[in-house]
């Protein structure tokens, strides 16, 4: 489904999911999965006119750990995400998907802002699309955190366009 290496952008989540977990689930990371993080990201996509195979999904923390990861857990997945970044010549975006891929990206800025910013790499911040992440008692505010991930797929979309 996903081209791998040759996708043109990086999709960082938290964590590997119950259903990523191969005793519980498919053992992938896949918008086929069986769960509603899931079926949103397709959805989201789909509306996006983004082609999956343009999308390599990874997690800022890659192993599953099923809860937030601390910031020494996050440390330990940035040279992960950093090889994979490597791996990628076509990369041009990077979505990051929540508050722990968000930190993990400013770790890896840390590190390696030169090599991101030489290659023109743009990074989008968004809400993770998982319910739990959208569930707010404020009035108005699921409304708005829906419009940051549609926008962040649209800013995606139009990345793409323009690198086509």
């Amino acid at each position: 489904m996903y081209f791998g290496r040759e996708s043109r952008v990086l999709c960082v989540l938290r964590d590997p999911g119950k259903r990523a977990d191969a005793a519980s689930g498919s053992g992938f990371l896949c918008i086929e999965n069986n769960d509603e993080t899931s079926r949103r990201q397709k959805r989201l996509m789909q509306e996006a006119g983004i082609d999956p195979r343009d999308m390599l999904p990874w997690n800022a923390h890659p192993w599953f750990i099923d809860r937030a990861p601390s910031t020494n857990e996050l440390e330990l997945g940035v040279d992960p995400l950093v090889r994979v970044v490597q791996e990628m010549p076509r990369l041009r975006a990077v979505m990051l998907m929540g508050s722990a891929a968000q930190k993990s990206w400013q770790l890896v800025l840390r590190h390696y802002a030169d090599m991101i910013l030489a290659r023109g790499i743009r990074w989008v911040p968004t809400y993770h699309p998982s319910p739990s992440a959208l569930q707010t008692a404020v009035p108005g505010e699921r409304a708005a955190r829906n419009a940051s991930l549609k926008n962040a797929y649209a800013i995606v979309a139009d990345v793409l366009e323009k690198d086509a």
